[in-house]
């Protein structure tokens, strides 16, 4: 993870197996905007759509994302099918502190680091 423009970072992603082998490496810009006491990042996908994430920055070589529950949003939001960005924002806002509004996160982990090493296997 490295920081690009100003409040957005450049995401590299290198999975790992159940036996430690590289998986295919991913790529994403992510624009980190707060909301609610939050930060909240956009990841742009290869495809052009977006993803949106919870970021906690646990250490310097450690970030956990928890994704924005597609099926929170399906049951809870009126524009699930045709979203538009100022209701979306609304939306988050006034579901920030509401259980199942973020999935289980992900964790990520700086390469090289003591961390990576320890959950690499």
């Amino acid at each position: 993870i490295e920081k690009g423009m100003k409040n957005v970072y450049n995401v590299r992603h290198t999975p790992y197996d159940s036996i430690g082998k590289k998986e295919d490496y991913n790529y994403y810009r992510a624009y980190i905007t707060e909301i609610g006491g939050v930060n909240l990042a956009n990841l742009e996908k290869k495809d052009g759509n977006y993803n949106f994430y919870k970021v906690n920055f646990m250490s310097p070589d450690e970030i956990v994302l928890s994704a924005v529950g597609e099926d929170f949003v399906k049951a809870n939001y009126e524009k699930a099918e045709t979203p538009d960005t100022k209701s979306l924002r609304a939306f988050i806002e006034q579901n920030i502190g509401v259980n199942g509004l973020f999935e289980e996160g992900l964790h990520f982990y700086r390469k090289g680091s003591d961390a990576c090493n320890t959950h690499k296997n």
